[in-house]
């Protein structure tokens, strides 16, 4: 009772935030809390204009899945406004914010804890910016998902769901209702040397990713996806709502004008919804976000001419809005010099630049530059045909090199170079950062890049630093680098810079499944499905079709027939069991399993802090027959599980269901990429110079006899995944502390394996999209296999109408329906996404919540992520239409609708409106929002500020301004979307010219790769990642700088230097061949029976496959990965070439003319049979290659 009221005291006495006032967004109300640590809340200049219709729109989503407590996926394109848009809606609510920017090196140091010596030799915790977030209740933002190497997010898939997260100093995040129930119950007291910390209930993810394709990137984790509400973000909104806050207005410039209509026409061009339109897309590509912000300051800072830009200033301007013109094609460059004449920009000079040229922004040329003081200088910009430009710049410390430059110099200083120096001055006076890029074409005048970056240091007075770039540079290592203190203690410190398809194969039934089965039968003999049994042994559900179609064929053969499912009835618990009861369809049987629940005395503090806890789990028939499945393996059989299925199921739901029915204590461990077999193990401490070593819940579990889940088990290294099929085939393990796991002790050190032990491993099913590894291959038979899948659409409707009864049961029936054709179009191959349960769920919610939004709102929160797959989409809408779903609009248009929508009224309302007297106010250097005491504020009273009432003058001293709104925006006018549709007819009419084609010819072959859009995107990432997967990188040890190893603890320790690592390309052994292309040959048939009985359409899928191959060959890209042709055989030969190895087809026309060709040649072909000599003569060709490996697919009629 002492340690519970000195709890009380302690949160009595810990402050509880205040509301600072009441927030008003469109229909949602919000009362905005007093930041308690105000340096983490936005301070950037650069947050968006929350008048902006497009911005408002967005901000009201945010506001709508906050309060919902879901965390939300931001698409856009590559540029900053999603991430503004993120800071701006943390600054909206006043919440503070954590921010992780993705890359290649991200590791698991970044997203949970990183480890650093200090002084005294001791090793400590540093929690990252994720830990922070969750701990202190601050909103997440995680920028650059698509650069994430695959494997490493699942570290924050079950923080996502549930709001758990096991940490490396022993500690455990776990959900604060939960800990709230271990208080209240008593396991958790003060002083009590607990290990669990609540998640803290305000805690929200932002992540932020651009769309792969068409963007380049990994594609996204199902897993790691399904725990996202999606949102797109329009590319032109963001161009026209990324707009500067401080300046006062738009530029009223026709140069503005006319760029910015160029700018909208380019994007609305670039976007294809349908086959044919990809192939007539235009070759220009689209601007950045920043275009027209960076055109506006620019226009605004350094007014142009009134005669108009010259040639090259125009081709300046424009390289210097969208930097990737440089290396666009020549043609790309010719479409947008057609473009500029039409909007009467005039002519538009090459991307080279000639050495006498003057090439400074606007024609502008820099004249003067003077200290103005210690940290501005004074740049006076002169031009030939307007005014002077006078501004002031940031500078260094030490003395400016004179300018204009006089006497002898150590470097030539050609016009070219004074105009690339102007134009790095006129990017620093805006305060850009700048990247110089190379020229793309070789001839093209240059000058020395380093002289110039050095020279424009000098002239300003700055410190300089260089840092080499090199392949295996860690992201990290960019921006901070690692110090060693006196005393061996370590930190980081910032740097000062200037500047393929995984199919489950060959699971056998071997000796150990066939006892596994014999005991089960013996055991349960009235569970006598015969079929189901040995189908869920073989995993049967994911095996590739012509393995399916075969085990089914010899299951017939056997005399062993499916049988009708059970329908199992939700389980109790009585007289300390667990029952399960099910009948059969055919009869009126029942029959019962009775599981003991555990006793408690077996693990006293297991069953008090580690048993799972679920409040609302909705029963259904299939999880039911699941669980009674997994409850017999575990409890009665003594087998250890592994669970596989597709993401959002309910795999771990159901195991910790499991385990609350039968009171089990469990433990948890989630695998990733960088998952190490001693992170299995334990945990490492430093203390007064003694390694220490702290049991990891693993070993917890074996001591114990606790469950362990192992969740994403397929994400980790296949050698980390090994270990799993010693402990549970032998018993067996050997740590690297010297210690042993044994069935029975044989030494004093040994660890024994408790009998009640058990290991739960939790996985995706094999092959595309989760490209996991092969680790049931490395299993082999240890473990019992489930495969876990959806429930029926009877169950489902049932969990659905228990979660949201107030929604109408037809709207579930159909969005159940719905639901089901979705995951049957991913089984056929014509979806590459499988919804799940979860999916579902957060959209029921969503309706649940806010009755308001229409149907397409809340679909947008899912089918967002395929906004840039238009045939995705048009299957989604035929979907939803077929079940009578009146969704009018998805993907680019249901975005681009949005901003069509009623306004959203927003405005801020102080808690305190009360006025007394105008005064001055205190002044100090800090922001204020509301309240009468300080000057400068904003949204106050009283006291002089900016957008509060009862002041005597405006006065703004920096930070956000929160006011009333202003009057919104057009939205794109009509005549820039006709331009768009304009320039797309004239760039098809412009390729088919080109490609000596009729319209007729292209719309023939574009209704050929409609036709095959789904399957070529599978295709695509197969190939594409099966190449990357042989390049992903590897963690190099022993370097001498990098990150700290804690396997080497020991050598720092004693004054070894290479106790770091580093990711990097792994060097190849000794021996191992260089890797080599993989050759491929594809053989279709072409004789005269295709033509003759092409009624049945073999010739047109023939001629699909065809057109899929080629054209996923030709968007791949890491070509040199693959050698491929196509032949086919006829009555006549047997190699009639098609595609040869050395020249595939690059240009459509080439690729339309192999199709006609395969039409036309069994028009032609004489009977005759060459099937078996094609093949014999293929399999000679491809072996005589000199290739990596080496396939021969066979199309035939079939």
């Amino acid at each position: 009772m002492a340690q519970r009221r000195l709890k009380h005291i302690l949160q009595e006495l810990t402050p509880v935030p205040e509301s600072v006032g009441t927030l008003k967004l469109g229909d949602i109300t919000y009362e905005v809390p007093a930041a308690l640590t105000p340096s983490r809340l936005p301070r950037s200049k650069d947050l968006l204009d929350i008048n902006e219709a497009v911005n408002r729109d967005n901000l009201h989503f945010l506001l709508q899945k906050y309060l919902l407590g879901q965390d939300v996926f931001l698409v856009s394109q590559p540029g900053p406004y999603a991430r503004r848009l993120a800071l701006t809606f943390a600054s909206l609510i006043n919440a503070e914010y954590e921010y992780i920017a993705l890359h290649r090196d991200v590791g698991e140091t970044e997203l949970k804890q990183g480890r650093e010596i200090r002084k005294g030799g001791n090793l400590i915790y540093v929690d990252s910016p994720a830990v922070s977030a969750v701990k202190h209740g601050r909103l997440l933002i995680l920028e650059g998902i698509e650069k994430a190497e695959r494997g490493i997010m699942p570290v924050l898939n079950n923080l996502l769901e549930n709001r758990e997260m096991n940490l490396d100093d022993g500690t455990h995040i776990i959900h604060p209702q939960r800990y709230a129930q271990l208080e209240a119950s008593n396991t958790i007291s003060v002083g009590g040397g607990h290990n669990f910390v609540p998640a803290h209930k305000n805690f929200r993810v932002i992540a932020i990713a651009a769309p792969v394709p068409p963007y380049p990137g990994y594609p996204l984790d199902p897993p790691f996806r399904s725990r996202f509400q999606s949102r797109f973000v329009d590319p032109v909104g963001s161009l026209t709502a990324l707009r500067v806050v401080t300046l006062q207005s738009t530029p009223q410039s026709s140069l503005y004008t006319k760029l910015r209509n160029l700018i909208l026409s380019t994007q609305l061009a670039s976007e294809s919804r349908h086959a044919l339109e990809a192939i007539s897309r235009s070759s220009l590509p689209p601007f950045p976000q920043t275009a027209l912000v960076k055109l506006a300051s620019l226009i605004t800072a350094f007014p142009p001419p009134s005669a108009g830009l010259t040639p090259s200033q125009l081709a300046r301007l424009l390289l210097t809005i969208h930097p990737s013109l440089v290396y666009a094609s020549f043609q790309a460059w010719a479409l947008l010099s057609r473009q500029t004449e039409e909007a009467g920009l005039g002519a538009l000079g090459t991307p080279s630049m000639s050495q006498d040229e003057d090439i400074g922004l606007m024609g502008y040329r820099v004249s003067a530059i003077k200290r103005f003081d210690e940290m501005l200088a004074e740049v006076t910009f002169a031009h030939s045909g307007a005014p002077p430009v006078v501004l002031r710049v940031s500078a260094g410390t030490k003395t400016l090199r004179p300018f204009p430059f006089a006497g002898d110099l150590e470097f030539h200083p050609t016009r070219r170079f004074l105009g690339l120096l102007t134009c790095f001055m006129q990017a620093h006076a805006l305060g850009w950062d700048i990247s110089l890029i190379p020229p793309a074409i070789p001839s093209t005048a240059s000058t020395s890049t380093s002289t110039l970056v050095k020279i424009f240091g000098q002239v300003l007075g700055y410190e300089q630093e260089v840092i080499h770039m090199y392949k295996e540079l860690g992201g990290r290592e960019l921006v901070m680098r690692r110090k060693i203190q006196d005393g061996g203690a370590t930190t980081w410190e910032p740097r000062q810079s200037m500047s393929d398809d995984n199919v489950l194969k060959n699971r056998k039934l071997g000796t150990r499944s066939l006892v596994r089965i014999a005991r089960r039968l013996a055991r349960f003999p009235q569970d006598d499905d015969l079929n189901a049994i040995i189908s869920r042994s073989l995993l049967a559900e994911f095996l590739p079709a012509v393995e399916k179609i075969n085990l089914d064929t010899l299951l017939a053969e056997a005399k062993i027939e499916p049988k009708p499912p059970l329908s199992n009835a939700n389980p109790v618990v009585k007289d300390k069991a667990l029952i399960f009861s099910a009948s059969k369809a055919s009869s009126d049987d029942t029959f019962q399993v009775s599981i003991p629940v555990f006793k408690p005395s077996h693990d006293v503090d297991g069953v008090a802090s580690h048993v799972p806890h679920m409040d609302n789990f909705y029963d259904n028939s299939l999880q039911s027959g699941l669980m009674r499945d997994l409850a017999v393996d575990l409890e009665l059989l003594g087998e250890h599980v592994v669970l596989l299925g597709n993401q959002g199921v309910g795999k771990n739901k159901v195991v910790d269901r499991l385990c609350q029915l039968l009171r089990r204590p469990r433990e948890y461990i989630q695998l990733h990429r960088d998952t190490t077999v001693n992170q299995l193990m334990f945990t490492t401490s430093l203390e007064g110079g003694i390694l220490q070593y702290t049991d990891s819940p693993l070993l917890r579990a074996i001591t114990y006899g606790r469950v362990i889940i192992i969740d994403e088990a397929d994400k980790a290294p296949e050698h980390v995944v090994a270990i799993f099929r010693s402990l549970a085939g032998q018993g067996e393990l050997t740590l690297s502390d010297g210690r042993r796991v044994r069935p029975v002790r044989e030494r004093e050190s040994d660890i024994v394996v408790h009998p009640n032990f058990r290991l739960v491993l939790l996985a995706n099913r094999p092959g595309y999209p989760f490209l996991g590894n092969h680790f049931l291959q490395v299993l082999g038979e240890n473990f019992s296999p489930h495969s876990v899948n959806n429930p029926d659409q009877a169950s489902e409707r049932m969990l659905l109408q228990q979660l949201a009864p107030e929604i109408d049961q037809d709207t579930i029936l159909r969005l159940v329906g719905a639901f089901h054709d979705l995951r049957h179009g991913y089984d056929a191959g014509t979806l590459n996404y499988p919804y799940s349960l979860r999916e579902l769920i957060n959209l029921i919610r969503h309706m649940r919540a806010y009755p308001q939004d229409s149907l397409g709102d809340a679909l947008r929160n899912i089918f967002d992520f395929d906004i840039y797959k238009p045939e995705t989409i048009d299957k989604l809408g035929e979907i939803l239409e077929h079940h009578g779903l009146q969704v009018p609009h998805l993907g680019l248009d249901a975005a681009r609708e949005a901003t069509k929508k009623k306004i959203q009224d927003i405005e801020f309302e102080p808690n305190k409106t009360d006025l007394s007297q105008p005064k001055e106010g205190k002044h100090d250097d800090k922001e204020h929002s509301g309240g009468n005491t300080y000057a400068g504020g904003t949204g106050g009273r009283d006291t002089a500020g900016i957008g509060g009432r009862g002041g005597y003058k405006r006065l703004w001293k920096g930070g956000d301004i929160k006011q009333v709104p202003q009057a919104l925006k057009d939205n794109v006018p009509n005549h820039i979307k006709e331009k768009a549709r304009e320039m797309a007819r004239d760039e098809l009419k412009r390729r088919l010219e080109e490609l000596d084609m009729s319209f007729s010819e292209a719309k023939a072959y574009g209704s050929i790769l409609t036709a095959t859009q789904a399957h070529m995107l599978s295709l695509y990432n197969l190939l594409e990642h099966l190449a990357a997967k042989e390049e992903e990188r590897v963690w190099l040890k022993r370097q001498t700088d990098g990150e700290l190893d804690d396997t080497r603890l020991t050598e720092g320790l004693t004054g070894e230097a290479t106790v770091y690592k580093r990711r990097g390309m792994e060097k190849p052994e000794l021996g191992r061949p260089q890797i080599k292309p993989k050759r491929i040959r594809f053989i279709f048939d072409l004789s005269g029976s295709m033509y003759r009985f092409q009624y049945d359409g073999r010739l047109q899928r023939s001629m699909e496959t065809a057109v899929m191959l080629m054209e996923t060959f030709e968007r791949l890209s890491k070509k040199e990965k693959y050698a491929w042709d196509i032949y086919g055989h006829s009555g006549e030969a047997p190699d009639i070439p098609l595609v040869l190895v050395d020249k595939p087809p690059t240009e459509l026309r080439d690729r339309c003319k192999v199709v006609e060709k395969m039409y036309m040649i069994p028009q032609y072909a004489f009977a005759g049979d060459y099937t078996v000599e094609a093949i014999e003569k293929g399999v000679t060709e491809v072996g005589n290659y000199d290739a990596g490996c080496e396939f021969q697919p066979l199309s035939n009629h079939s």
